[in-house]
């Protein structure tokens, strides 16, 4: 399943195409907190728009991401401000679960589009420049 990281001035944009997988997602996770510019994220932007969610992802998994963004939200030491952006209604569902099970003190909020994700995001704070809401990744 393909992915694309887009590094900004103060996040990163993550977006999938295709069928998502959770072995994806672990090595985006990976990929991201290997990168020097991680250290400084303010905000992750992850868009789900063109994306399906594989059948063989289970709750376990789902939790495993929930633990991984703990342990990442740690690393980091100020808030990281979470975005998704999904319609597809399996998608939806592993999103709100993901909500429900995550125990990080980072705000997470779900959205049907990057406009609204990204004026959410531009109430955070530590932004040194806003966001443009018309923006894609």
């Amino acid at each position: 399943m393909p992915h694309s990281i887009h590094w900004e001035p103060d996040g990163v944009c993550v977006k999938f195409t295709g069928t998502v997988t959770a072995d994806e997602i672990v090595r985006i996770y990976e990929a991201m907190s290997g990168d020097p510019r991680s250290d400084r994220l303010k905000y992750v932007l992850t868009d789900y728009l063109g994306a399906n969610r594989c059948t063989s992802m289970t709750l376990t998994d789902v939790k495993g991401f929930a633990a991984l963004e703990h342990g990442a939200s740690y690393v980091a030491g100020a808030p990281v401000w979470r975005a998704a952006v999904a319609t597809d209604p399996s998608i939806c569902d592993f999103l709100k679960y993901f909500k429900a099970v995550r125990t990080s003190p980072d705000p997470f909020e779900i959205f049907s589009t990057q406009r609204e994700a990204r004026e959410w995001l531009n109430m955070h704070p530590r932004l040194r420049r806003k966001l443009q809401s018309g923006k894609g990744c």
